[in-house]
Order: structure tokens, then sequence, then C-alpha cells
């Protein structure tokens, strides 16, 4: 399906965006009382506003639903690991994400309970913050745009900042205004996203290390199993990705808002899946039914024959077939130039040429095999 949704692409910072960014993290960084003082801000993230006078003014707090002078912008910093000359260290690195319309091509389809959803989109025209006025008609498409960028950013802006505490006293597990000389604070929802596990905040975890707080000097350089399924979930990648991901997430997952898409009738593929070994009546019943009423016809015709004739263990139809099979006897069936007559004699069967037999011995060749078969084991013989 097609349809048009709103994405957030984020691109390095120019240099003006960069200086204003690098002002405002440092007045950020001096606010306090002077006792508990921010060392270090590893992540910085605001959206940029405009106040009454017109200046530009960071909100880095998730804001109320109240009429406001904003961006479609978020302006962030945050120190990336890299490796140089063999050695990790980290850099500073400046990003501006921005609100754009996006054409998506999605094929979503369903396999035993899983949905996998097969994306393409199209990055369009940048959308800029709505700017009404009591006289004109408010733009509901931009505004929705917008409210979804305002609800992606009230996820991500705050910071990630480390504290020295240089009231602490280490003779007194009081210390004011904290117990601690030195600690890291999380002060952003990014926390409670899958953003967190991404590479450019891996230097907010490993301050730990770098400010000696383990009981080895070094630390153990192993990152804890809480860490690991953060990574785990972002793959280790960098907030620019990811930011563009989770947009396309935020949209997809409001697709049925008509102020978001265009509806269309599209062709669906529908695979309904088949179990070969399940019942089926008419394929199963039928066809089990009939082999089972034939089993018991055979078995009755068993029962039936066993009352009327007994169990005759010492005759088999082996008997029968190998009288047939003897070669003298074929000999004589298949070479012969006049009838063939059979007799019963002496519990032998008795096959001879021609009509020559008594009268009293005469008899047909399935009356002799009757009487072979009702009568002791015999032997069967030849005469021309």
């Amino acid at each position: 399906m097609d349809f048009y949704a709103p994405i957030i692409q984020c691109l390095d910072a120019n240099a003006s965006a960069t200086e204003l960014i690098d002002t405002f993290r440092k007045q950020d960084m001096a606010k306090g009382d002077g006792v508990v003082v921010e060392t270090d801000s590893v992540y910085y993230a605001f959206v940029p506003s405009y106040n009454e006078t017109g200046d530009l003014y960071p909100v880095s707090a998730p804001r109320l639903q109240t009429p406001s002078n904003a961006t479609n912008e978020l302006w962030m910093t945050f120190l990336r690991p890299v490796i140089k000359s063999g050695t990790r260290v980290t850099e500073r690195r400046f990003q501006v994400c921005t609100l754009h319309n996006a054409t998506y091509n999605l094929r979503i389809e369903r396999d035993r309970g899983l949905q996998n959803i097969s994306k393409s989109y199209t990055v369009n025209e940048q959308v800029h913050y709505p700017r009404d006025n009591s006289t004109s008609v408010s733009n509901m498409a931009q505004h929705a745009y917008t409210a979804v960028m305002w609800a992606l950013c009230d996820q991500l802006i705050g910071k990630f900042s480390w504290y020295n505490n240089t009231a602490w006293d280490r003779n007194t597990s009081l210390s004011t205004p904290s117990g601690a000389a030195q600690f890291g604070v999380l002060q952003s929802p990014i926390q409670r996203t899958s953003l967190l596990g991404s590479l450019d905040l891996d230097a907010f975890f490993d301050l730990d290390e770098a400010n000696k707080l383990y009981k080895q000097p070094e630390g153990d350089g192993t990152l804890s199993p809480q860490r690991l399924m953060d990574k785990a979930m972002a793959k280790n990648r960098t907030l620019d990705v990811l930011i563009e991901e989770l947009s396309f997430n935020m949209s997809v997952g409001l697709m049925w808002d008509p102020l978001l898409t265009h509806s269309k009738v599209v062709p669906v593929n529908i695979t309904t899946s088949v179990n070969r070994y399940a019942y089926k009546p008419d394929g199963l019943f039928v066809p089990y039914v009939l082999a089972n009423v034939f089993s018991l016809v055979i078995v009755i015709i068993g029962l039936w024959s066993y009352l009327r004739d007994g169990p005759m263990p010492d005759k088999k139809f082996q008997d029968l077939v190998s009288a047939a099979e003897d070669s003298s006897i074929v000999h004589v069936i298949r070479n012969r130039k006049r009838s063939v007559t059979a007799t019963f004699r002496n519990e032998k069967l008795v096959l001879q040429a021609g009509n020559s037999l008594d009268s009293n011995d005469k008899a047909g060749l399935p009356t002799i095999l009757k009487k072979v078969w009702k009568g002791g084991r015999g032997k069967v013989s030849c005469t021309d």
C-alpha cells in the first residue's frame, strides 16, 4: 500500500546551529547552586522555540498541550565513541532533526500469527511548524504532522549529565546535598525507549570506569547485563538512524488516522494454512467405514467357516497349490489329446487320460478337490 506520512531525519548541524547548540549546552551546565557542579554533558537535546520577543530558547523538558511558538526541529549534541590511533576516544557531535513528508510503500504479511512489514519510503518536502492566525484556515494535515513530531521529541529531549558534589566529606556518610562524591543523572525520557542502547550514549555509561568508581583501579571493563540488553535492542546503531526508525514506526502505527493517510481500495492476498493431516469427514470417515465393514465381513466368513468345518489343522491351502503345481500334472493337462478324468482312490487323487474309469469312480475335478480338502492329506498322481 502507498500513502503519505511523516518521517524525521537527522543530519549534522551547520556552523550556526552548532554554535547555538553548544551555547545553550554551556548555559544549561552553568545552572545550579554551586555545590553540585555539572562536569560532563554527554547528551543534550532540546526543541528550539521562540519567546514573545522572537528570541530563540531551548525547551529541554516535555511540553504541556498549550499554545507555543516552537519549531518542528530537534537539536542535540552528544559524545560519540571513535577509534583513533588504536585508542577509543569520544568526539562531540551536533545534529539537527527535521520533520518531512514522505511517500510510504508498505507490504504487510502475516504468517502463522507473525507480522512482517517490508518497507520503503521517499523523503519529500520539509514540514514546518504551523503559524496560524485568527483569520486563516488551519492546515489540519500540517497540524497532524506536527503532533507526531511533538510526541516524538518529548521522548528525546533532556540530558545525560555527570555531577561532582563539592560538599562531600569522606568522613561523613550523610554529606549535603548527596551522599556520593560524584554521580550520573539521566534526565531524559529517552531512557524509556529502545534508543537507550545507542552507540552515541555509550560515553555516559563509561563514566563510571573513566572516573575510577570501581574497586579495581581501571574497572573490570565489562558491561552490565542490563546494558547488554539495551545495546542488543538498539543493535549498537547511532541516534540519527534510530530516530528515523522510531518516526517510521510511529507513522505506521497511526496509519488508521485519516489525517495522516489517504484511504483507497487495494488488493489483498490472503493465504490460508492447510493441515494435510487434519480430520475431514468426507475424506476419512467414508473410506474408513468401508474398510471396517469389509474387515468385519471377512471376520464373519472366517468365523462361519470355523464353526462349519472346524479348525482342520492338517489342511492348508498350500496343499492344493502344491498339487496343482506338480510338473507331471501340468504336463498331462497341457499336452493331453484326450480328456482327463479325475478319481479319488485310496486317499489318492488320480488323473487319467480318457474316460475308461468306472462310473463309480468318475467325478469332476471340483468334486475331487473338495474330497482332498475334506479328507486326509493325500497324494496326487497321474496316469496316461
